[in-house]
């Protein structure tokens, strides 16, 4: 499964122009679990629903968002297991193969240009 795909999203603070980026799926067993950052779920809407982690556990994470499936602003916990959650991390385009970015400038956010795009 190719985990490399290009979403359409806002940056924040502007509301008008979409922006392309590259993203990669991460899954959760490979970056350090923390309270607070928002995570995708594949038992959940198929990972299309943002959730954050409110509780961990050895293998299991309580995550807080609409499950609802229908109903708007409806705001409920479940613990998940750790396997199948995921982030969504943006790809920078200019790096080269040694991660060496020699176009950075005052808009990129060098040496942090690949961030979680949910968070």
């Amino acid at each position: 499964m190719n985990n490399t795909y290009i979403k359409k999203h806002y940056e924040k603070g502007d509301a008008f122009n979409q922006v392309e980026t590259i993203c990669q799926r991460v899954n959760l067993d490979k970056i350090q679990i923390k309270l607070g950052i928002n995570v995708r779920h594949d038992e959940v809407y198929n990972g299309n629903e943002v959730l954050k982690i409110v509780g961990i556990r050895e293998s299991e994470i309580e995550l807080e968002g609409d499950y609802s499936g229908g109903i708007h602003n409806l705001i409920q916990k479940d613990w998940l297991p750790i396997k199948g959650a995921f982030v969504i991390y943006g790809i920078c385009k200019s790096k080269d193969e040694k991660g060496n970015c020699p176009l950075h400038n005052i808009h990129c956010q060098f040496p942090n240009c690949e961030k979680m795009i949910d968070n």
